[in-house]
């Protein structure tokens, strides 16, 4: 069993975020969706949410990088995506 406090999904379609982000919290999961059909105004607050602990799981396309544990369900299709996540 794997323990955590939070832990951030990258994925590389918007449409790959929602379903991953829907079968996580089927299951149980709190999890949250991040992608640029989301306003802005809704993507802060989200973050927020999830800066502030209220949700353990962050499901984001490119749009959301720079968190200390990454977990790459879709692998960048760049080096330099890669490595700036």
């Amino acid at each position: 069993k794997l323990e955590f406090n939070q832990v951030a999904i990258f994925v590389k379609s918007i449409s790959r975020c929602t379903a991953l982000c829907k079968l996580l919290t089927e299951q149980g999961f709190s999890a949250i969706e991040i992608h640029l059909e989301i306003s802005q105004e809704k993507r802060l607050a989200l973050y927020k949410e999830f800066k502030e602990f209220q949700t353990r799981i962050l499901v984001a396309t490119n749009l959301f990088e720079r968190v200390n544990i990454v977990f790459n369900y879709d692998m960048p299709e760049d080096t330099d995506t890669y490595l700036h996540r």
